[in-house]
Formats: C-alpha cells, sequence, structure tokens
C-alpha cells in the first residue's frame, strides 16, 4: 500500500522538538482528536501519527514516548461487515450470538481489528492496538511470535508436546490462526478474551518417527475486546489517577494497552497449549475440582497477572505506575480471593497451592514462584 501525504496536522504535530516528553507526545495526541471528517472517512488509520518520526531504537524507552507505528502495508479495511462475510469469524465452529453482528473491520497481518462504532476514539483505538503489537513484535521479537502467532502446524505444535510428555496420549492439537481484537463494551472490566473454537479436522500427524492418525485439529480464534467506554472513564482513571479523562485515556493507548494485550494473549496461551503443557491442564481442568469457577477462574487470573507483570518487570516500556498497579493486584485482591493471604488461609487455598506445587521445580517455593510459569516453549 502507497504512503499518502500526510495531512497538515500530522505534519504540525510532528514539528515538536526533538527530544520531545511525554507531555509534547500526548498534546500531539489531544491534537489529533479534532482531526477533519474526511480523514476518518478514509478508514485507513493514516490521519493518526506519531509525534516523531519512528528513527529510535524500538527497544529503548517507554511505551508512552516511542514514536514506532504501525505497519501501515499490512493494514487493510475490509469495510462494514455482517458475520457471514466478516473473515475473522470465519470457520468459527459455533459463533455466540454477541458477534452475528456488524463490525467495520480491519486486517492487520494475520490478524483483526474490528469495531462496532466509528469516529476519532474510535480509530485512534485500533490504530493503537496495531502499535502496541509493532511495538511488541520489534521489541520481544520471540515473546510475540509465542503469544500472538504460535505453532504453526500440528507437527510443531505435537513435537512441543512430546518435549514435554513423550507419552501422553494425543486426540487433539489446538493452533491459533490469528486474533481478533474487537472494541466494544458491556462490562465492568478494561478487557476480556476469549479462545473461539474452529471446525475439528482430522489429520494425520508425524514427529520424530511417531505417527498419529485421526488426530482433531482444531484452528482457533483468540478474541480480545477491549470495553472502549470504560477505557475513557474508570478503567484508565485507576491506571494513571488524572482528573483530565482525555490525558488517562491517551496514556494508556500509548502505555497500559501494550500489557492489556498481553495479559488476554495469555489467556489464550492457557486454552491453546491446555493439552500440552500439564500447568494448564491443571488451571483449565483440574482446579475446578478444588472449588468449581469460584476457584478457577481466580486461579487463572493470578497466573496469567503474575506473568504479565514479570515480563514487564524492571525493564524499559511500560510506566512504573502502571506495572506498580498490577503487581499490587496480583499480590493483594487476586491472593486474598484465593484463600493465600498470611493468617487467613483457606483449606482450599491450601489445596490449591499443594496442586500447584507439584508443577512447580521448587514445591517450597513462596506463593509468586507458584504462580508463574516460561511462556516461551523449550527448545
Amino acid at each position: 500500500m502507497r504512503s499518502a501525504p500526510a495531512p497538515l496536522f500530522a505534519l504540525l504535530a510532528a514539528a515538536l522538538p526533538a527530544r520531545a516528553g511525554d507531555a509534547e507526545v500526548l498534546a500531539a495526541w489531544r491534537a489529533l482528536l479534532d482531526a477533519p471528517e474526511r480523514a476518518i472517512a478514509a478508514h485507513d488509520l493514516r490521519w493518526v501519527s506519531e509525534p516523531l518520526p519512528a528513527r529510535e531504537d524500538p527497544a529503548a524507552g517507554s511505551f508512552l514516548g516511542s514514536r514506532v507505528a504501525p505497519d501501515f502495508d499490512a493494514l487493510a479495511y475490509l469495510g462494514y461487515l455482517g458475520a457471514p462475510e466478516n473473515p475473522a469469524f470465519a470457520s468459527v465452529h459455533a459463533l455466540p450470538a454477541r458477534w452475528r453482528r456488524s463490525f467495520h473491520v480491519y486486517r492487520y497481518g494475520r490478524h483483526y481489528l474490528l469495531s462496532a462504532g466509528d469516529g476519532r476514539r474510535v480509530q485512534l483505538s485500533l490504530y493503537s492496538v496495531a502499535r502496541a503489537l509493532e511495538l511488541l513484535r520489534r521489541r520481544e521479537p520471540r515473546l510475540y511470535e509465542e503469544l500472538f502467532v504460535g505453532p504453526r502446524t500440528a507437527a510443531e505444535q505435537l513435537a512441543r508436546l512430546r518435549a514435554r510428555d513423550g507419552k501422553k496420549a494425543v486426540h487433539f492439537l489446538n493452533l491459533t490462526r490469528g486474533f481478533a481484537f474487537v472494541l466494544d463494551g458491556g462490562f465492568p472490566a478494561i478487557a476480556q478474551s476469549e479462545y473461539l473454537l474452529g471446525t475439528r479436522r482430522p489429520v494425520a500427524v508425524e514427529h520424530g518417527g511417531e505417527r498419529l492418525a485421526d488426530v482433531g485439529l482444531f484452528e482457533n480464534l483468540a478474541v480480545v475486546t477491549l470495553n472502549l467506554d470504560f477505557l475513557q472513564g474508570e478503567g484508565s482513571r485507576l491506571l494513571y489517577g488524572s482528573d483530565d479523562l482525555v490525558e488517562n485515556f491517551l496514556r494508556y493507548l500509548r502505555d497500559g494497552l501494550v500489557e492489556t494485550l498481553v495479559h488476554e494473549a495469555l489467556h489464550c496461551l492457557l486454552r491453546r497449549d491446555k493439552n500440552v503443557r500439564a500447568l494448564f491442564w491443571t488451571v483449565v481442568e483440574s482446579v475446578r475440582a478444588l472449588g468449581g469457577e469460584a476457584l478457577g477462574k481466580p486461579c487463572e487470573e493470578a497466573l496469567v497477572a503474575n506473568v504479565s507483570s514479570r515480563l514487564f518487570r524492571g525493564r524499559p516500556g511500560l510506566s512504573p505506575r502502571v506495572s506498580a498497579f498490577y503487581q499490587q493486584l496480583f499480590s493483594g485482591p487476586h491472593r486474598a480471593r484465593l484463600g493465600l493471604l498470611p493468617g487467613r488461609e483457606t483449606d482450599a487455598g491450601v489445596a490449591l497451592r499443594a496442586l500447584l506445587a507439584r508443577h512447580a521445580s521448587d514445591p517450597d517455593a513462596p506463593y509468586e514462584r507458584l504462580f508463574f510459569f516460561s511462556v516461551l516453549p523449550n527448545r
């Protein structure tokens, strides 16, 4: 796709001093909220621009201040599409009713960006999702590949399973064919995710001389829904604490959104690899015996929150305020829900600790270490 000339308001935004700080970056993006309607109507997201040319090292500095932009050559607007025409939801085995509506649909590489509405803030948010993915791809290529791409063939996924368990019976394998990032609302959280099963396809798969016939291969869609209304109010204010709701919202788009995408992708990883990693099967299935959904869901949340927090802790990128917020969420509310607070441990909490310890290299490790798993596969 050929680059279009930058509109005047984007050129003015790019004329900031070469060492512009966070305040200047936020001011430039705030100015974009007055972009002309003709720019929005083009549906190419090119009206959004980085405050300065993307010349610096993408691995350095804060997410908020980074000038890394999406790959516009990988971006295409497909139209305002209903479920039968929407390629994001093609091949889903049983599409839930909430996804049978019409959406503005963009393709970004192997992924899709969807929005129920349109307008400046919606398109700025869609741009920000693509930008966050690009930041992760360029700064953490192996992490990006594992979370947002994963194994590409049944043979590769079988090889991963055999690296962890040479004897496990294999009846099915999961692959992620792509993500759909949806701007919507109607739930009391920043984001939520689900893993929509594709249509089962029987395959014969081979690895290391082993040949398995009639394995069920599921090529699934990972869906991450961002609550745009919540993000423009209480959601981003919880993270940044300013009385200026627009500032909180813009900070989130350039900073906290990166963590959100990783967090939700980790939930999808649990579903994709539940028959590959013993711990994941424990979380998805076995934990229910201890306390049903009342314990299983908080256990998964605690695992994901802790792993995501550790991935960003002490590294350039995510703002310390957001990192500390999620770290406190894990050590406080998540721990309390699971019955693991000192002096307030419950029988279910003690049983959960014992269950997780069976999958830990050090069964006597503190609870922070028990709620952890390596994202990257064994090589």
